[in-house]
């Protein structure tokens, strides 16, 4: 037998009636603490959206950095080792700091070019 409860659009719920009770396990008002219970007990099993305390700190100071930090999140969402969602949380940090190392880059390369052009030009060469 499927479960009496009608839903707000008018259908009704199509899950199997538990033994006794014309309502499934979702909508038996008797099953509320099971219901609460269960959902508790799957986001413990999930495990931590956060990283341990022990977790090293990583600097980010170069590409290299950014790219050792990717490769190392990646490998331990294969491994199991931390939730996935940690690694989505991350990827706009890691964004932000990679405009700002291509900003510093570029200010440095500006800073290398006129240099080599302020030494030409003492030199006597021009463009």
């Amino acid at each position: 037998m499927t479960c009496d409860f009608v839903k707000e659009d008018g259908t009704r719920c199509k899950n199997p009636t538990r033994e006794g009770s014309a309502l499934c396990w979702w909508h038996d008002p008797k099953k509320v603490t099971e219901r609460l219970e269960a959902a508790a007990a799957g986001g413990r099993a999930r495990g931590p959206k956060t990283l341990p305390p022990e977790t090293p700190y990583v600097e980010l100071r170069s590409g290299a950095d950014l790219a050792r930090l990717i490769e190392l999140t990646v490998n331990q969402i294969r491994r199991g080792e931390i939730d996935y969602r940690i690694a989505f949380a991350m990827a706009p940090y890691v964004s932000v700091q990679r405009a700002i190392l291509s900003d510093v880059a570029e200010e440095r390369l500006t800073a290398l070019e006129q240099a080599l052009e302020n030494a030409g030009e003492r030199r006597g060469f021009s463009r």
